[in-house]
């Protein structure tokens, strides 16, 4: 907990956080992370959000580890064990993500009252994060509208939003939400 100057004033929570794993989903059964899990799970596509939210590759389960396991004795824990989180699977079966999934999953994290939204997949790269080419990528319009709108209305809600870099290691280009903390005031990546 931290006062209003950031100050740290305890490390004991003063109340449970509630976040939303957007990814390829998560193992809804799995030992480290089923105990945090709450109603609300989902699985996003490109027309809407249906009831489910397993992992199609294990990448959200991952994700959802180090961010939440819960400190039981089995392996790990992650950084929040005490957090409470539903799974958003925008990934299809193999780990492909479209922009109207993203967005809608976005949209439906928002209506759980959530207060961290983790997006830890990658989005296009870019190799020059030039203000015109991230906005390039960040307005492209799709039928359910644009990241740009998604964005912005995810950091207007207070929301806490942690993006990826990026997920292809070193070699490769980071993705456009490596720019999001300059371009969205309040984003972090």
């Amino acid at each position: 907990n931290r006062d209003s100057a950031g100050t740290l004033t305890s490390t004991t929570p003063s109340g449970f956080v509630k976040l939303a794993v957007i990814d390829s989903g998560v193992d809804l059964t799995h030992p480290d992370l089923d105990g945090n899990l709450v109603a609300g799970s989902v699985t996003c596509n490109t027309v809407s959000c249906l009831a489910g939210g397993a992992d199609s590759e294990g990448h959200g389960t991952n994700v959802a580890g180090v961010a939440l396991a819960e400190r039981n004795g089995i392996g790990m824990h992650g950084v929040a064990p005490q957090a409470t989180f539903i799974s958003v699977r925008v990934a299809d079966a193999i780990g492909s993500f479209s922009i109207d999934a993203e967005l809608n999953g976005l949209q439906y994290a928002l209506t759980q009252n959530v207060q961290v939204i983790n997006s830890s997949y990658g989005t296009d790269a870019i190799n020059t994060f030039t203000p015109a080419t991230v906005r390039s990528l960040v307005t492209q319009s799709t039928g359910g509208g644009t990241r740009e709108a998604a964005y912005q209305n995810l950091v207007s809600s207070g929301v806490i939003n942690v993006w990826a870099a990026g997920n292809d290691g070193p070699t490769i280009e980071p993705s456009v939400t490596a720019a999001l903390p300059v371009y969205f005031q309040g984003a972090t990546s």
